[in-house]
């Protein structure tokens, strides 16, 4: 899935917020992206900086649509359902 990487690596936005978590200037938060899109730019963050990602969704269909797009792209993701924090 380098190629993912690659076509949005040239983007300002993503580089201001790879920049945001290499200097730990955290949280941080994208708004405006499909899921897909979002997994897109967590997968990217993630393999170039060898690190991992807590990432918190709207609602259980949305974070299993982005535990399935992540894993999809060879990114392993864990599902906590709400229902694991009451």
């Amino acid at each position: 899935m380098k190629f993912l990487t690659e076509a949005i690596g040239g983007l300002k936005e993503f580089g201001a917020l790879k920049t945001a978590v290499q200097s730990r200037a955290l949280p941080a938060a994208v708004t405006g992206v499909t899921g897909v899109h979002k997994a897109n730019i967590i997968y990217s963050l993630c393999s170039l900086l060898g690190r991992r990602a807590f990432v918190v969704a709207g609602d259980e269909p949305e974070a299993n649509r982005l535990c399935a797009d992540l894993g999809a792209m060879g990114l392993p993701a864990l599902f906590y359902p709400l229902r694991d924090f009451t």
